[in-house]
Protein backbone atom coordinates (compact mmCIF):
# COMPACT_ATOMS: atom_id res chain seq x y z
CA UNK A 1 0.00 0.00 0.00
CA UNK A 2 1.65 3.30 -0.64
CA UNK A 3 1.53 6.29 1.29
CA UNK A 4 -0.56 9.41 0.55
CA UNK A 5 2.53 11.40 -0.43
CA UNK A 6 3.68 9.02 -2.71
CA UNK A 7 -0.25 8.68 -4.21
CA UNK A 8 -0.15 12.80 -4.71
CA UNK A 9 3.04 13.17 -5.45
CA UNK A 10 2.05 9.57 -8.46
CA UNK A 11 -0.71 11.75 -9.58
CA UNK A 12 0.75 14.65 -9.82
CA UNK A 13 3.23 13.54 -12.58
CA UNK A 14 0.42 11.98 -13.84
CA UNK A 15 -1.29 15.72 -14.19
CA UNK A 16 1.84 16.95 -15.64
CA UNK A 17 2.28 14.39 -18.34
CA UNK A 18 -1.12 15.36 -19.45
CA UNK A 19 -0.22 18.89 -19.48
CA UNK A 20 2.63 18.20 -21.29
CA UNK A 21 0.86 16.45 -24.12
CA UNK A 22 -1.76 19.00 -24.64
CA UNK A 23 -3.66 21.81 -22.55
CA UNK A 24 -6.88 20.86 -20.39
CA UNK A 25 -9.49 22.29 -18.13
CA UNK A 26 -9.38 21.78 -14.40
CA UNK A 27 -12.36 19.17 -14.86
CA UNK A 28 -10.85 17.15 -17.60
CA UNK A 29 -7.54 16.74 -15.12
CA UNK A 30 -9.82 15.79 -12.23
CA UNK A 31 -11.57 13.34 -14.53
CA UNK A 32 -8.74 12.00 -15.88
CA UNK A 33 -7.00 11.33 -11.95
CA UNK A 34 -10.32 10.24 -10.95
CA UNK A 35 -10.75 7.56 -13.14
CA UNK A 36 -7.15 6.66 -12.90
CA UNK A 37 -8.08 5.51 -9.42
CA UNK A 38 -6.49 8.60 -7.34
CA UNK A 39 -8.25 8.95 -4.12
CA UNK A 40 -10.26 12.85 -3.99
CA UNK A 41 -8.07 13.61 -1.73
CA UNK A 42 -5.28 13.39 -4.13
CA UNK A 43 -6.77 15.07 -7.03
CA UNK A 44 -7.70 17.94 -4.45
CA UNK A 45 -4.13 18.77 -3.98
CA UNK A 46 -2.65 17.96 -7.51
CA UNK A 47 -5.73 20.72 -8.74
CA UNK A 48 -4.73 22.95 -6.38
CA UNK A 49 -0.49 22.72 -6.66
CA UNK A 50 -1.77 23.19 -10.46
CA UNK A 51 -4.07 26.18 -9.83
CA UNK A 52 -1.47 27.74 -7.49
CA UNK A 53 1.22 27.19 -10.42
CA UNK A 54 -1.13 29.01 -12.78
CA UNK A 55 -0.19 25.42 -15.00
CA UNK A 56 -3.62 25.25 -15.23
CA UNK A 57 -6.49 27.95 -16.47
CA UNK A 58 -9.79 27.39 -18.01
CA UNK A 59 -10.05 31.11 -19.11
CA UNK A 60 -6.78 30.84 -21.51
CA UNK A 61 -7.95 27.29 -22.19
CA UNK A 62 -11.24 28.24 -23.42
CA UNK A 63 -9.87 31.28 -25.61
CA UNK A 64 -7.33 29.02 -27.03
CA UNK A 65 -9.89 26.59 -27.69
CA UNK A 66 -12.56 29.03 -29.36
CA UNK A 67 -10.25 30.20 -31.74
CA UNK A 68 -9.23 27.46 -32.95
CA UNK A 69 -12.45 25.35 -33.48
CA UNK A 70 -13.87 28.57 -34.83
CA UNK A 71 -11.07 28.37 -37.72
CA UNK A 72 -12.32 25.45 -38.60
CA UNK A 73 -15.93 26.73 -39.16
CA UNK A 74 -17.48 25.70 -35.57
CA UNK A 75 -19.99 28.04 -34.74
CA UNK A 76 -20.92 29.87 -31.79
CA UNK A 77 -23.28 27.58 -30.34
CA UNK A 78 -21.71 24.17 -30.67
CA UNK A 79 -18.66 25.96 -29.21
CA UNK A 80 -20.34 26.93 -26.48
CA UNK A 81 -21.58 23.51 -25.75
CA UNK A 82 -18.22 21.75 -26.20
CA UNK A 83 -16.93 23.89 -23.77
CA UNK A 84 -19.33 23.26 -21.25
CA UNK A 85 -18.85 19.82 -21.79
CA UNK A 86 -15.00 20.40 -21.06
CA UNK A 87 -16.08 21.54 -17.79
CA UNK A 88 -15.38 25.36 -18.66
CA UNK A 89 -17.80 27.68 -16.69
CA UNK A 90 -20.26 30.06 -18.27
CA UNK A 91 -18.54 33.39 -17.89
CA UNK A 92 -15.07 32.03 -18.93
CA UNK A 93 -16.68 30.56 -21.94
CA UNK A 94 -18.97 33.53 -23.00
CA UNK A 95 -15.63 35.86 -22.42
CA UNK A 96 -13.76 33.47 -25.05
CA UNK A 97 -17.01 33.86 -27.42
CA UNK A 98 -16.79 37.35 -27.16
CA UNK A 99 -13.39 37.50 -28.16
CA UNK A 100 -14.78 36.37 -31.90
CA UNK A 101 -15.70 38.76 -34.65
CA UNK A 102 -18.85 37.98 -35.90
CA UNK A 103 -17.83 39.04 -39.41
CA UNK A 104 -14.84 36.42 -39.50
CA UNK A 105 -17.73 34.04 -37.71
CA UNK A 106 -19.79 34.71 -40.74
CA UNK A 107 -17.28 34.53 -43.48
CA UNK A 108 -16.24 30.70 -41.80
CA UNK A 109 -19.71 29.88 -42.46
CA UNK A 110 -19.64 31.86 -45.82
CA UNK A 111 -16.97 29.54 -46.81
CA UNK A 112 -18.00 25.85 -45.11
CA UNK A 113 -21.41 27.00 -47.29
CA UNK A 114 -19.20 27.41 -50.52
CA UNK A 115 -17.69 23.76 -49.72
CA UNK A 116 -20.82 21.98 -49.35
CA UNK A 117 -23.18 23.57 -52.18
CA UNK A 118 -23.62 21.84 -55.18
CA UNK A 119 -25.94 23.22 -56.74
CA UNK A 120 -28.32 26.18 -56.23
CA UNK A 121 -31.75 24.19 -55.97
CA UNK A 122 -33.75 23.90 -53.17
CA UNK A 123 -33.01 20.73 -51.19
CA UNK A 124 -29.20 21.24 -51.58
CA UNK A 125 -29.72 24.62 -49.50
CA UNK A 126 -31.80 23.18 -47.22
CA UNK A 127 -29.31 20.31 -46.54
CA UNK A 128 -26.07 23.08 -46.53
CA UNK A 129 -28.46 25.30 -44.25
CA UNK A 130 -28.93 22.24 -41.68
CA UNK A 131 -25.29 21.60 -41.59
CA UNK A 132 -24.66 24.81 -40.78
CA UNK A 133 -26.92 24.76 -38.03
CA UNK A 134 -25.52 21.63 -36.88
CA UNK A 135 -22.04 22.76 -37.22
CA UNK A 136 -23.16 25.66 -34.67
CA UNK A 137 -23.94 28.51 -36.46
CA UNK A 138 -27.48 30.32 -35.51
CA UNK A 139 -29.80 29.93 -38.70
CA UNK A 140 -29.79 33.86 -39.33
CA UNK A 141 -26.33 33.41 -40.02
CA UNK A 142 -26.60 30.22 -41.82
CA UNK A 143 -29.06 32.04 -43.70
CA UNK A 144 -26.82 35.01 -43.99
CA UNK A 145 -24.11 32.35 -45.31
CA UNK A 146 -26.02 30.74 -48.01
CA UNK A 147 -27.19 33.94 -49.74
CA UNK A 148 -24.00 35.58 -49.39
CA UNK A 149 -22.26 32.74 -51.39
CA UNK A 150 -25.09 32.62 -53.86
CA UNK A 151 -24.40 36.84 -54.42
CA UNK A 152 -20.61 35.66 -54.46
CA UNK A 153 -21.70 33.45 -56.99
CA UNK A 154 -23.74 35.46 -59.48
CA UNK A 155 -20.91 38.74 -59.52
CA UNK A 156 -18.17 35.44 -60.96
CA UNK A 157 -20.86 34.68 -63.20
CA UNK A 158 -21.63 38.59 -64.68
CA UNK A 159 -17.57 38.62 -64.29
CA UNK A 160 -17.38 35.79 -66.80
CA UNK A 161 -19.63 36.89 -69.14
CA UNK A 162 -18.71 40.58 -69.45
CA UNK A 163 -15.17 39.77 -70.12
CA UNK A 164 -16.04 36.75 -73.06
Amino acid sequence: MQSFDEEKQRALDRAFRSLAARAHTEKEIADKLSRAGYSERAVAYVMETLSKYRLIDDASYAESWVLTRAKRGVGPYRLRQELRRKGVSSEDAQAALDTLDEDDSLDAAVSFAAKRLKNDSPEEKRRVLQALVRRGYSYDTARGAGARRRRFIRRLNVFFHAIR
